[in-house]
Parts: structure tokens; C-alpha cells; sequence
């Protein structure tokens, strides 16, 4: 079995999460997650030493603007004698561009998840400030969404939306 990038994620709207899974067949010594802001000239973000009974192993990126910038991922592990193998894909974070087009619309729009062969659909989900998770709205196979918001246009309501790439 291959090693994979189980998600590459934006939280808090302040960095980005990555998951890297490694089966257990695979004999390493070190997992090393790589980015690129271009998608062809990549550089070391991080290394973990392998832990015992640990087969997902997480990444932090804070040196990312996440409302403006699309980075590229992948990870690798090293044996030891620090040779790369077990290479992921490549992944990338999703940038979420909001815009009001009237008292009722919020356009979403949103950058291609890269990283799925079958990519399946794009889920909305969505939270209030009087809630305290996101609730699912819809799914859409583009890269655009309108959410109707007019049960709350009076109340001055914020929103808080989350963009899950889905695989067939």
C-alpha cells in the first residue's frame, strides 16, 4: 500500500491542516510533507520521526495566507538511509472567495481541489453566529455556490462556510 494525504484543510481561517496516512506495510523511518506555491519547485514544510502505533501523522502550515493563497502538498516518507519513497499525490488547499449579491445572495466561489482522480462533488456547509456547528446545505459539481440568506438578512447575521471536496 501506498501512503496518502487523507485531507489537506484550512482551520480557523488562520492555516492549513494536512493528514498523512502510512500503512503499517510500509517500513520507514521519517514522513516529510513538501509544498509549492507554483505546483512545480517544492520545499520542505515539515519532518516527523515515525512513532510506534501511529499510522496518521499530522501537518501544520502557518506560513500561509489562507483567504488568498492555493499551495500544493504531498508527502513522502524516508528509510534509514534518508531515501524518499511512498510518495502521495499531490493535494491542494481550497481558497473560498465570498461576494454579496444583493441583501439575500452570498456568491461563493472557490478554487479546484487538486489532488482527486474522481473528484465527486464540492459539499457546502455552513454556520451561524447563533450556531455552533456547520449544518450541510447542498453540493454542487462546480465551483460556485448561492446561498440564499434572506431568513436572516434582517438580522445582520455572520456566516462562517466550509468546502469539503468529495471522491467518487
Amino acid at each position: 500500500g501506498n501512503s496518502l494525504l487523507r485531507y489537506v484543510s484550512v482551520k480557523d481561517n488562520d492555516h492549513v491542516e494536512i493528514a498523512v496516512y502510512i500503512p503499517d506495510s510500509i517500513i520507514y523511518h521519517q514522513i516529510s510533507v513538501y509544498k509549492s506555491i507554483d505546483k512545480n519547485s517544492f520545499s520542505l514544510l515539515d519532518t516527523k520521526s515515525k512513532s510506534p502505533n501511529l499510522s496518521t501523522y499530522t501537518f501544520i502550515d502557518t506560513n500561509i495566507d489562507v483567504a488568498m493563497e492555493q499551495c500544493y502538498y504531498f508527502a513522502a516518507a524516508t528509510d534509514e538511509c534518508d531515501v524518499l519513497f511512498a510518495y502521495t499525490d499531490t493535494v491542494s488547499n481550497i481558497v473560498l472567495q465570498l461576494s454579496d449579491a444583493a441583501a439575500d445572495l452570498i456568491n461563493l466561489q472557490w478554487t479546484d481541489y487538486e489532488g482527486f482522480i474522481n473528484l465527486d462533488c464540492y459539499e457546502i456547509w455552513r454556520q451561524t453566529q447563533s450556531e455552533t456547528t456547520l449544518s450541510y446545505l447542498d453540493n454542487t459539481q462546480s465551483q460556485e455556490y448561492a446561498d440564499n440568506v434572506w431568513d436572516y438578512h434582517e438580522s445582520g447575521a455572520k456566516f462562517k462556510y466550509q468546502i469539503l471536496a468529495k471522491e467518487d
